[in-house]
């Protein structure tokens, strides 16, 4: 947990999708959240890490309420969101926004970009319909694109161009928290520094607090303060980003720093072995959901689901290795 004053608290989250009936198999469920628990300070940026399909999408999703989580709580600057009656959530919706993984499919190809920030400014009654010229320029120019951008449509733009749009579009209603789902995985390298460095610049002057969605460890290290890992719909281990990374935990951190390459052919890094695949979330494993993967699993892990271990620092990990 953060010492800072918290702008969002998650407290037991979990989500479950029902699967329809398929040929010769029953109905199911994908257990995509299971009881998630974290929050982030006013400016701050968490890195929520984690293997493909392990929920981290859904969990930011969830938190904004995009789609509704089956338990647990979500509290916006001390405020219930989990609770909040459809018009209380429309006022909140201006103070938290998302950016999308996919910079083209997140934009309507038939609208021009003044006409796509228009429809936000209108909607959220974010300053009168005079003004919006003056505003859609001064968004653009703020996120690195021409006035002229505003009378061109999605498809001719580049994809970094595309991803600025997205940042315009969550940025005209002048958030306080911003969702970066996978925001530069799509973009190439040259390309995401630049992304990377406008979010930067834009937190700085607006005071942002981010929740930022990603894989590559990396970009968690370059860009966030703390990370969150997550496996199998659980967070596993939280931390500051530095003392994470250098000095992982939990097994599976472990495991993401292994499989992270190193830009220096001269550094060695020692290898994890991990062996089997990732378990279905139709059917997660009990105990620990890490232990058929885990080369250190206990008796224990196979039974138990390991509680949450403060080890100081601002770290926490959910092992039975600790605690």
């Amino acid at each position: 947990m953060t010492t800072a004053q918290p702008l969002l608290q998650v407290f037991g989250v979990s989500k479950t999708f029902d699967v329809p009936r398929r040929i010769g198999a029953p109905p199911g469920k994908v257990h995509a959240l299971d009881d998630v628990t974290l929050d982030i300070a006013i400016g701050e940026t968490l890195g929520l890490v984690g293997e493909s399909g392990c929920g981290k999408s859904t969990a930011g999703r969830a938190f904004l309420r995009l789609i509704e989580p089956d338990t647990g709580e979500v509290w916006f600057d001390g405020e219930n969101l989990t609770t909040a009656i459809p018009s209380r959530m429309r006022t909140l919706r201006k103070r938290l926004q998302i950016i999308f993984q996919d910079p083209y499919s997140s934009l309507n190809p038939r609208q021009k970009v003044a006409d796509m920030l228009a429809e936000v400014l209108s909607v959220h009654k974010v300053c009168p319909r005079a003004e919006f010229p003056r505003r859609i320029a001064q968004l653009l120019d703020e996120v690195g694109l021409p006035a002229s951008a505003a009378d061109r449509f999605p498809h001719e733009f580049s994809g970094g161009q595309r991803q600025r749009l997205g940042i315009a579009r969550a940025l005209s209603v002048g958030p306080d928290l911003i969702v970066a789902d996978e925001a530069v995985s799509a973009l190439d390298v040259s390309i995401q520094a630049q992304i990377l460095d406008l979010l930067r610049r834009l937190k700085a002057e607006r005071n942002l607090s981010y929740l930022f969605i990603t894989h590559d460890l990396g970009v968690v290290r370059y860009f966030c303060q703390r990370a969150a890992v997550m496996y199998l719909g659980r967070i596993v281990e939280t931390g500051p980003v530095k003392d994470l990374l250098d000095e992982p935990l939990h097994p599976y951190t472990r495991m993401l720093r292994a499989a992270s390459p190193v830009p220096n052919p001269v550094e060695a890094r020692k290898t994890v072995q991990v062996t089997g695949e990732v378990p279905s979330p139709l059917n997660p494993p009990t105990g620990c959901h890490f232990h058929p993967r885990c080369p250190l699993a206990k008796d224990i892990c196979k039974q138990a689901r390991p509680t949450v271990t403060e080890m100081g620092g601002g770290r926490a990990v959910a092992c039975h290795l600790y605690g």
